[in-house]
């Protein structure tokens, strides 16, 4: 499985402008874990690698227990791109929450000095994505946040191998509910597998789709 969360980000100057800010920043003796793989006119691709410390717990031979900080690098990839008149930015594996990706940009580009919000996976930018399959159909979702009696709200995951139907369940048609996460199965030539979304902005795929779902996902941004 591929994991890569997308991003909507509004820079204060054009790809260029951050691959030179980028390049100031890396060659710093204090933010040399920035490194730059790939570059073009509308795409820069970096890696940062962040050192941080991790707490393990030893047995000694007499039964006791002691902590131990044992030091681990963490290494990200990130690429921001651009499409038509908006920029994205993606990271690989990325972890939880937005603040490492908003400390790595204040270091970069500035404190309030560009846009970044998770991109929203619509209804219609997946109906986009899945027709760009030989065929899908949707097997598993996640929903949120729909009444099932007053002061009181569900959340739940419903799936079926045969395919839901596009309502998801007939007890959430006209009521409100959040959905967290949509999981199609689909097929491209003789390669089959699944495509996870989430409400985040993330898009997981497994391995065979990868080099297909990707690009094609991309290519319906606006």
């Amino acid at each position: 499985m591929l994991k890569v969360r997308y991003f909507r980000i509004q820079l204060p100057s054009n790809i260029e402008g951050f691959l030179n800010a980028v390049t100031m920043v890396k060659d710093s003796p204090e933010n040399s874990t920035i490194k730059i793989r790939h570059f073009s006119t509308n795409n820069v691709v970096f890696s940062y690698a962040l050192s941080r410390l991790i707490s393990i717990k030893k047995i000694l031979e007499d039964g006791s227990e002691v902590s131990e900080a044992i030091p681990t690098i963490d290494v990200y990839a990130l690429r921001i791109f651009q499409t038509g008149n908006r920029q994205y930015l993606s990271i690989i594996d990325p972890p939880r929450g937005a603040r490492l990706l908003i400390g790595l940009l204040d270091r970069i580009i500035g404190d309030g000095q560009y846009f970044l919000e998770p991109l929203e996976l619509t209804a219609d930018l997946i109906a986009q994505h899945v027709k760009k399959f030989d065929s899908a159909r949707l097997v598993s979702a996640k929903v949120r946040d729909f009444e099932v009696y007053e002061g009181a709200v569900g959340r739940l995951e419903i799936t079926s191998q045969s395919g839901l139907i596009p309502t998801i369940a007939p007890f959430l048609e006209n009521k409100f509910h959040r959905i967290e996460s949509l999981t199609y199965e689909v097929s491209q030539r003789l390669t089959q597998g699944l495509v996870y979304y989430y409400r985040n902005g993330t898009l997981k795929v497994s391995g065979p789709l990868v080099e297909r779902a990707f690009p094609s996902f991309e290519s319906c941004f606006d």
